[in-house]
C-alpha cells in the first residue's frame, strides 16, 4: 500500500498572494497613478511591513508571516509600477510632431480585421530637426497592407519610418494603453507605405536566426496551409492567409495560432514519452524539460501564456519524482505570483487573462461537467466534452469584452479540431527539428499542410452554418461575476450542497441579466 501524499504547497497563501497582486495592480494604475495619493500609499505600506517585521521578531506567530506574504504581496506590484510609469513618461516629454523612427524590426503580425501590417521595432531612436532622442521600450509601427510590399520586412531589419508617433502612459486610463504596455510596447504610430526606407545594417541575435531558419524551410511550400504550423510554433501570423484566419476566428479555433499552454502540455508530454522510452529518471527528465522550456520561452519572446505553463509543468514534474501531492489551483496562483512579480503590468495583456481564465475554467467547472457526462459517455469522450464546454464558457464573459461574440459550435469545432491539429503539431516539431538534418523538409512540411488542408475544410463546413451570440456592452464586471460564479460552483468552495445551488444560480442570473441589458 502506497503511503498517502502529502501537499507540496498550502494553495491558500499563493492564491490571496495572487488576489492581492491582482487587487493592489489594478488600484494602483486605475486609481492611484493620477492622484498625489500614491507616493502616501507606498509609505503607509512601508511602515506596515515595518511593524510586521517587528512583530515577527518578538511573537514569531504563524498568522503573522501570512500576513507578511500578502503585504509584500501588496507592495511589491506598486513599487515596481510607480517606477516603470516614471519612466514611461519620459517619452511624453518629446513635443516635437513629426519623427523620423528608427529601429530594428523584432516582430512581424498581421492585423486583418484592420488590414494592418504590424511592425514592433526594439532599440528604437526618434530623430528630428531639433535632437536625437533615445526612446524607452519598443515602438509599434501600423503599415495599410495595401500596395505594401511585406517580403522586403524581415526580423532583423533596421528602419526609418517618417511619421507623428504617439506615446502611451499608465496614467490613462484606457485598457489598450495597458495591454501594449504590459507588451513592453510603449508607442505607436500610423505610416504610408512610401514613408519609411530600410536601413543596410541588419542584426540578428540567436532567436532572429532561428525563427528566420525555420520560416526558410516553410518558403519553399504552399503556406496558404504550411503557415499555420508556422503560426503554430512562434504565434506569428504573417505567413497566413487571411481567409484561413478567418475560418479560424469564426469557429473558435483561433487559439491554436497563438502559443499557449496547448502547444506546451503536447511538446512536454512528447518529450516525457520520449524520455521514458530511453529510460531517463525523474532528474534527468526534469532538467532536459526546464532547459527546453527556457529557451522555447526565448524564442516566443517569453510570452506570459508559455510562462504560466512551464512554470505548471515544471511543478508537477517536481511534485512527482518526489512523491508529492500536486493541486492545479495552487500551481496556477504560484505563476500568477511570479509573472506578475517580473512585471505588474502583464495583468492587462488579453493573452495573460484568457491563458489564466482559460486553465482557471478548467479548474473549477471542468469536474462537474466531466461528472455529469460520464453518466451518457465513455471518460474519455466525456473528459474531452468537459473540457471544450468548461473552456468555452469560461471564456465567455472575456471573449464577448474582447471580440464581442462567441461561435456557438466552437465547442464541437474544438473537440475534433484540437486532438487532430495536436498530433500534426507534434509531427511537424519532429520534422522541423530532424528533417534539415536529411535535407527532405519540403515535401514533409507540404505533408503537414495538406492534414491541415483538411482541417480547414472541416472547420470552414461549421463556419459556414455556424451561428454567433453576440454581445457589445460586456464590462468588467461581467467579467469579475463570472469568475466568482466560477469558484462558487467549484469543489474548492466547501458549503451546503443546496446553499451553493442557490448562490450559483443567483449570480448566474445575475450575470445574465446584465449581460441582456
Amino acid at each position: 500500500m502506497k503511503p498517502k501524499k502529502k501537499k507540496l504547497m498550502n494553495f491558500r497563501i499563493f492564491l490571496f498572494s495572487a488576489i492581492v497582486m491582482i487587487f493592489s495592480i489594478i488600484m494602483t494604475c486605475k486609481v492611484f497613478l493620477s492622484q498625489k495619493s500614491r507616493l502616501i500609499l507606498i509609505l503607509v505600506l512601508v511602515f506596515l511591513i515595518l511593524s510586521t517585521v517587528a512583530c515577527l521578531f518578538k511573537f514569531k506567530k504563524k498568522f503573522l508571516i501570512t500576513i507578511l506574504v500578502l503585504i509584500l504581496s501588496g507592495l511589491m506590484p506598486i513599487i515596481s509600477i510607480y517606477f516603470k510609469s516614471e519612466k514611461i513618461n519620459q517619452n511624453k516629454d518629446l513635443n516635437v510632431e513629426k519623427y523620423f523612427v528608427y529601429g530594428k524590426i523584432c516582430s512581424l503580425d498581421k492585423n486583418f480585421d484592420k488590414n494592418l501590417l504590424e511592425v514592433e521595432l526594439e532599440n528604437v531612436i526618434l530623430y528630428s530637426d531639433e535632437n536625437e532622442q533615445d526612446f524607452y521600450g519598443n515602438f509599434l509601427i501600423y503599415f495599410n497592407l495595401s500596395n505594401l510590399d511585406i517580403s522586403e520586412f524581415k526580423i532583423g531589419k533596421y528602419i526609418y519610418v517618417y511619421t507623428s508617433p504617439r506615446f502611451f502612459s499608465l496614467n490613462e486610463k484606457e485598457n489598450a494603453n495597458t495591454s501594449f504596455i504590459s507588451s513592453g510596447i510603449n508607442g505607436f504610430a500610423y505610416a504610408y507605405s512610401y514613408s519609411y526606407a530600410f536601413d543596410d545594417k541588419f542584426s540578428l541575435n540567436l532567436r532572429d536566426k532561428i525563427k528566420n531558419n525555420v520560416y526558410e524551410l516553410f518558403e519553399d511550400t504552399d503556406t496558404f496551409y504550411t503557415g499555420i504550423g508556422y503560426a503554430m510554433m512562434f504565434g506569428d501570423k504573417t505567413s497566413i492567409n487571411e481567409k484561413v484566419h478567418n475560418v479560424f476566428k469564426s469557429t473558435g479555433i483561433a487559439h491554436l495560432l497563438a502559443v499557449s499552454g496547448f502547444h506546451i502540455s503536447i511538446i512536454i508530454a512528447f518529450l516525457s514519452f520520449v524520455l521514458k522510452k530511453l529510460k531517463a529518471n525523474s532528474y534527468v527528465e526534469f532538467s532536459v524539460i526546464a532547459i527546453f522550456m527556457g529557451f522555447y520561452a526565448y524564442l516566443c519572446n517569453f510570452n506570459a501564456s508559455i510562462i504560466r505553463a512551464g512554470i505548471m509543468a515544471l511543478v508537477r514534474l517536481y511534485a512527482r519524482f518526489r512523491y508529492k501531492e500536486y493541486d492545479r489551483l495552487t500551481t496556477l496562483s504560484l505563476s500568477a505570483c511570479l509573472i506578475l512579480l517580473v512585471n505588474p503590468i502583464y495583468l492587462f495583456s488579453v493573452s495573460f487573462q484568457l491563458s489564466f481564465v482559460a486553465l482557471l475554467s478548467i479548474i473549477l467547472i471542468m469536474p462537474t461537467f466531466e461528472r455529469l457526462f460520464s453518466k451518457i459517455f465513455n471518460h474519455k469522450l466525456a473528459s474531452s466534452l468537459a473540457l471544450s464546454l468548461a473552456t468555452s464558457i469560461g471564456l465567455s464573459a472575456f471573449q464577448f469584452y474582447y471580440f464581442g461574440s462567441l461561435p456557438v459550435f466552437s465547442v464541437f469545432s474544438n473537440l475534433i479540431t484540437v486532438p487532430v491539429a495536436g498530433a500534426l503539431f507534434i509531427y511537424l516539431i519532429i520534422v522541423v527539428v530532424v528533417a534539415p538534418i536529411f535535407n527532405i523538409a519540403t515535401p514533409l512540411i507540404s505533408l503537414f499542410g495538406e492534414g491541415m488542408k483538411y482541417v480547414i475544410q472541416f472547420n470552414n463546413f461549421i463556419a459556414s452554418n455556424g451561428l454567433y451570440l453576440k454581445v457589445s456592452n460586456t464590462g468588467e464586471i461581467e467579467m469579475l461575476l463570472s469568475l466568482v460564479l466560477f469558484f462558487v460552483a467549484s469543489d474548492y468552495i466547501f458549503i451546503k450542497p443546496l446553499i451553493k445551488i442557490i448562490i450559483s444560480i443567483i449570480l448566474a442570473s445575475c450575470y445574465i441579466l446584465l449581460l441582456v441589458i
